[in-house]
């Protein structure tokens, strides 16, 4: 389990400023936290902002409120949510590759499908509301600020014959189980030509095709506006503090629960708490060994790159702009901005094992990038696969080869689970939460985890009793997808 880099690289993300006068600057990077507050909330990214904000919303009949601390190494959406590709899709998955499913892989998949749709409705919905409040419009796209849903949805193409049946099979499933609500459709391989404007041999075997629920999004903006409503929810019981880097929680003494040691720079500090979440996704380096057991989360490095925006006589004529593309199980994966950028990631299944060198020294490259918590930017970045990602646009639509010029790179750090469910439950240790390990696919599901993390803190320290069926029936049965029980 890993901490994270003091040195990342800089994400177009998290480069540009929040949305001109709406979003104000937010959170602490001058005063020290209190040294005792009622939970401790460590990540200040879309996990750890959705606990915070929903303590909010599910306590705000009740007369008692809790004091909310929360820490981030960095700051606002530093870690995965401030450095992945800006896609949110609703994807169906959960399915197994045998013929017959079995009675727990289909409830499981049903289980997930409810999940997914009702995060992303319920991201729409406070989307919405935030922006009808803050600039008097419920237009939810006026510049491309937090979520705009791609006219063409999202197209998932297939390299190999063995990627086209898998995903047919998953299909068919789907189409007689289900209303199909996310406009499912295969597409063969003249017909994804036709639509994408691809060249011919870009995809001999077709595509996916998904019309619903699939856009772009601003992760690092949308995180800041979560946090933003947490706070002003909260009536002054909510802080975020940056630049504080947790290492060690420990048992606390007769008055909390807990002790947590922070530091910045050379000052260290102890806050007693509690209640302690770590939503932390791949940095969960501080969990107490005894609730760690039987827990697997792996660093996973990913790279993104982002290009100049593209002349709008290109764009015009650019087809895909009109999808998400996801392509090779996942590993290549694209959209283009608002306005005109292409911002393309993945690739990490061509690192293999061996060593380099940069900057004078040594670097380890691990096959998949599987265990790489470095973050770093310029000479840190696998050259193999900067190459191909700046490449691969040319080659699928030679009209644009020579015409996008790819000027940002980054690398953000994504949590795995060995079944690439995450964690959402209480640990052992009575008071302590996780939420972690999303595995590349934390858009769709960290808004209503960190719901679910929020009632089961409020039943606990307050007694409000039944909140966490509360938030299951709104959102399917939770307690089996995260396998809480189990």
């Amino acid at each position: 389990m890993a901490l994270p880099h003091e040195n990342p690289s800089t994400s177009l993300w998290l480069e540009n400023p929040p949305l001109g006068e709406i979003q104000p600057a937010i959170g602490n990077f001058t005063q020290p936290p209190p040294r005792e507050t009622d939970i401790l909330v460590i990540g200040a990214g879309i996990s750890g902002a959705s606990v915070a904000y929903h303590l909010q919303t599910l306590s705000q009949d009740k007369t008692t409120r809790l004091k909310v601390t929360v820490v981030d190494a960095r700051g606002i959406a530093g870690g995965a949510s401030g450095r992945n590709g800006g896609i949110l899709w609703n994807s169906p998955g959960g399915l197994t590759d045998s013929k017959t499913p079995t009675p727990s892989e289909l409830r499981r998949t049903h289980a997930l499908h409810s999940f997914y749709s009702a995060n992303v409705e319920a991201l729409q919905s406070f989307i919405r509301d935030y922006l009808a409040r803050r600039i008097c419009t419920s237009d939810p796209d006026p510049a491309d600020p937090l979520l705009y849903w791609y006219e063409g949805g999202g197209v998932t193409p297939f390299l190999t014959a063995e990627e086209r049946d898998s995903s047919l099979h998953t299909l068919e499933f789907l189409l007689k189980n289900t209303e199909n609500p996310l406009g499912l459709e295969y597409w063969d391989a003249d017909r994804t030509v036709t639509e994408l404007c691809c060249a011919p041999n870009a995809f001999p075997y077709g595509a996916l095709r998904q019309r619903e629920q699939v856009g772009r999004v601003w992760a690092a903006r949308l995180v800041r506006a979560i946090a933003e409503e947490a706070i002003r929810l909260s009536e002054g019981n909510v802080d975020i503090y940056c630049g504080w880097l947790v290492e060690e929680v420990k048992a606390g003494t007769e008055r909390r629960r807990w002790q947590a040691k922070l530091r910045q720079d050379s000052d260290e500090l102890w806050v007693d708490t509690d209640y302690v979440v770590y939503a932390t996704n791949a940095y969960t380096g501080v969990i107490p060994r005894e609730a760690a057991d039987g827990l697997s989360l792996v660093p996973v490095r990913n790279q993104v790159v982002a290009s100049d925006p593209l002349p709008p006589e290109v764009l015009s004529s650019f087809r895909a702009r009109n999808f998400a593309i996801s392509a090779d199980h996942g590993y290549i994966y694209m959209t283009v901005r608002q306005d005109g950028r292409i911002v393309l990631g993945g690739m990490r299944n061509l690192v293999t094992d061996g060593v380099r060198k940069s900057e004078g020294l040594y670097v380890k490259e691990i096959a998949m990038d599987e265990g790489n918590a470095d973050d770093r930017g310029g000479s840190w970045l696998n050259p193999l696969v900067s190459t191909r990602l700046r490449q691969w646009v040319g080659e699928v639509w030679p009209d644009l080869s020579g015409k996008v010029h790819f000027t940002q790179e980054w690398s953000g750090i994504l949590g795995f689970t060995p079944s690439h469910h995450p964690y959402v439950r209480p640990l052992p240790l009575s008071g302590q939460y996780l939420l972690a390990g999303f595995s590349g696919h934390g858009m769709p599901q960290c808004f209503l985890a960190g719901k679910l993390i929020a009632a089961y803190v409020l039943e606990d320290a307050l007694k409000f009793r039944g909140v966490v069926s509360q938030v299951e029936q709104e959102t399917g049965s939770l307690s089996e997808l995260f396998g809480i029980h189990a």
